[in-house]
């Protein structure tokens, strides 16, 4: 349809509020538990995957706790989600990790912990 936004021109238009750039994904995994998670069946999902999945770029537009993607491990990808906070989340790791650390060690250290 003409005028009508494509998957990467919304990516576009969402960057820099709802979105993150990722170009570095050494082995990590899913940092939270996500209600409508796909954590126990992501490597399942992950093999349904076309064989060339890895040539461009992987968008993922409801990240959540993002199990497929640290399945996955894509060297180029941008993912996005309409939670506000979970994706300052994200961006906080990305960009302050050892922050992000020290701050659950914190938390342990003050029985915050459930």
């Amino acid at each position: 349809m003409k005028g009508a936004l494509q998957f990467p021109d919304l990516i576009r238009a969402w960057q820099g509020k709802y979105v993150i750039d990722i170009v570095d994904t050494s082995a990590m995994k899913p940092l939270l538990k996500w209600a409508g998670g796909k954590r126990h069946i992501a490597h399942e999902l992950v093999q349904l995957f076309p064989s060339n999945w890895a040539s461009g770029r992987y968008f993922e537009p409801f990240f959540g706790g993002g199990a497929v993607f640290f399945d996955l491990m894509p060297t180029r990808a941008t993912v996005s989600d309409l939670n506000v906070r979970l994706v300052g989340f994200y961006k906080h790791v990305k960009s302050s990790p050892t922050d992000v650390v020290k701050g659950i060690q914190l938390i342990g250290h003050l029985g915050l912990t459930p």
